[in-house]
């Protein structure tokens, strides 16, 4: 075993994870290998200028067939290339990458810092694990492509934002390309219902969706709705006094990400014809939707909702276990403005 070396450390590049941040930031640029390779001499820099790091180990993961020319410039920075097939879409270095710095920290007690360049929920455990053995670890990221889980657990002291090691120059042309294509795409209008005709089918006494539920809380399968004008079905379904009294005071919603959670909400409930929305599920959606977020903010902007009135959370008995529902209030100013 060697002697332990105070500024010894590790980098582990997840080499698609900042080609996929690249591309979906700045509109699909057509080149991104020589701005990845100057982000990743930049960073080189930091580490060592800054940090005072001695960075002994460096090791690249990406499916390298289809980013063949990338080979030569990591090469000739010393960084060491691990070809790992995947699909066009889908990060598949994560694993390889993970085997391979555990076999580094078990057999390299000289290497007591580990640089992780990727910003995935996926690396918790890893990072954990980095921890509980002592050695420091530091995340290399996009702030917008961050796990909110993962930067809670690593502390933002830990964080080096990936942003500031673009090269200007670089950075210059993407902003060109990414201008020059959303002009060309222009906005993309998408038609809304007519609220005026919900208005009048609210007007009309319905059925009482609270005598519907008790009829049916014993079933531990969510509600669907008739595939035709199910927007409408929800605001008419909706409109009861009974259901009205559930929601707290109804105001606009000015908190942006409650609002964009909003947005997702229900949207999710109309594709998937849904009357009253599962709580853990949505979480679950919104983990995706939402990386950048923490659990615990989730977790808030949904007490957000509830608080704006926008929402009520009902408990219903099941079969195994109890489970928690999302009305959703079709009459909020804010659920009107977004229904599809």
């Amino acid at each position: 075993m060697k002697m332990e070396s105070p500024n010894h450390a590790a980098v582990f590049i997840d080499y698609e994870n900042i080609l996929y941040h690249l591309k979906a930031e700045y509109a699909q640029p057509p080149q991104l290998t020589d701005v990845i390779t100057g982000i990743l001499r930049n960073l080189r820099s930091y580490l060592s200028n800054e940090l005072k790091l001695d960075v002994i180990i460096t090791k690249a993961y990406a499916d390298f067939e289809r980013q063949a020319s990338a080979l030569g410039s990591l090469y000739l920075m010393g960084i060491d290339t691990h070809n790992v097939l995947g699909t066009e879409h889908k990060n598949a270095a994560d694993m390889r990458l993970c085997i391979d710095l555990m076999e580094v920290l078990y057999t390299r007690q000289d290497v007591q810092h580990f640089v992780l360049v990727a910003g995935d929920r996926d690396y918790i455990p890893i990072v954990q694990q980095l921890r509980r053995q002592g050695r420091s670890v530091k995340a290399v990221a996009f702030r917008a492509n961050l796990s909110g889980d993962l930067l809670q657990i690593l502390g933002e002291q830990n964080l080096i934002e990936a942003d500031q090691f673009i090269v200007n120059a670089d950075k210059k042309e993407l902003l060109i390309h990414k201008n020059a294509q959303v002009g060309s795409i222009g906005l993309k209008i998408v038609d809304k219902i007519d609220l005026s005709e919900i208005e009048a089918r609210t007007k009309k006494k319905p059925t009482s969706l609270l005598a519907d539920q008790q009829n049916t809380a014993s079933t531990t399968t969510a509600k669907e709705l008739p595939k035709k004008s199910t927007a409408l079905q929800y605001a008419s379904a909706y409109d009861t006094a009974e259901v009205q009294n559930m929601f707290e005071t109804t105001r606009s919603i000015t908190h942006a990400n409650t609002k964009e959670c909003l947005e997702i909400l229900v949207q999710f409930a109309v594709d998937r014809n849904l009357r009253e929305v599962w709580l853990a599920p949505f979480l679950r959606h919104i983990t995706d939707v939402m990386p950048m977020l923490a659990d615990y903010e989730r977790k808030e902007l949904i007490t957000n909702m509830r608080i704006y009135g926008a929402i009520a959370i009902e408990k219903r008995p099941g079969e195994v276990n109890d489970f928690s529902v999302i009305l959703i209030n079709y009459n909020h100013p804010n659920v009107k403005a977004c229904i599809p």
